[in-house]
């Protein structure tokens, strides 16, 4: 039964923050946020985003999730997984040292959550909601969402994956159907090393839209090509000592990262200028 009654409570704008996604995804049709993106983004000390990473075994990895293109948010749910045989989780935070959390940044305060899925250990659950009912509060464009804590514990690549997320603004219209981009962990010290440390059995041409690798000495065993924003377009696994990719329009003119894998589990990196 519906109600007339107009005013808000801070108790009914936390209900809503904590609706099942999966109630909400029966429900929702694209809404104002449907054009929004959430990433993981392992660069936390600005918006400038960066879902590849390199590090080694033991080390701390902060990924933060970072939304964009959001309109009038009011609350959100994101749904991250990552592998526990390679990653453990340690902690979430809203914030991490001058960066604020997106909800907070029009001087707003917020509810804020992170913990484990009670269905799936694999899964980490965080969301937040703005406590009030000022709609002025309600921030636009990029920010912040959370900053989630691992730990390495394997030498071997693996993945921190968005499943699921609940943009919700004001007028409680929710968008759950948010394009997301994954982080991608790689083993190593850089996320992309320089033409002239990469390992010399393997050159690399370019002509025109077309990615040529050589590898006189041994045959690679995959052959991976990755926007910078960590999404992996292209993947050759019958590979030979000459290999050719055309890139695909997802990269546009912009650099890409071309990431060689061998035998013995070891990879090289390399950016490659797409103009």
């Amino acid at each position: 039964m519906l109600g007339t009654a107009t005013v808000r409570t801070n108790m009914v704008k936390l209900v809503t923050g904590f609706i099942s996604i999966l109630f909400i995804v029966s429900l929702c049709l694209a809404g104002p946020n449907s054009n929004a993106v959430i990433h993981v983004n392992f660069r936390q000390d600005t918006l400038s985003i960066d879902s590849v990473k390199s590090c080694k075994i033991a080390d701390t990895i902060i990924a933060a999730i970072q939304v964009t293109n959001a309109v009038n948010l009011f609350s959100y749910e994101i749904h991250v997984g990552f592998d526990t045989s390679h990653l453990q989780f340690l902690t979430g935070k809203k914030e991490a040292g001058v960066q604020k959390n997106i909800l907070e940044t029009k001087d707003g305060s917020t509810f804020f959550y992170c913990s484990y899925s009670k269905k799936d250990s694999t899964k980490i659950i965080t969301g937040a909601s703005i406590l009030g009912d000022d709609e002025m509060l309600c921030p636009a464009g990029s920010g912040f969402l959370g900053f989630l804590y691992f730990k390495k514990k394997t030498d071997d690549t693996t993945v921190v994956r968005i499943y699921s997320s609940l943009l919700e603004t004001y007028s409680e219209i929710a968008d759950t159907m948010v394009k997301a981009v994954n982080g991608i962990v790689f083993p190593g010290s850089s996320a992309i090393r320089k033409h002239r440390t990469i390992n010399p059995h393997f050159s690399i041409q370019k002509k025109g839209d077309i990615v040529t690798i050589y590898s006189p000495e041994i045959i690679p065993e995959s052959i991976q090509l990755f926007t910078v924003d960590g999404r992996c377009v292209t993947k050759i696994a019958g590979t030979t000592r000459k290999t050719s990719i055309a890139l695909p329009s997802v990269v546009g003119k912009g650099p890409c990262i071309v990431r060689i894998l061998n035998g013995n589990n070891y990879s090289s990196s390399l950016m490659i200028n797409n103009r």
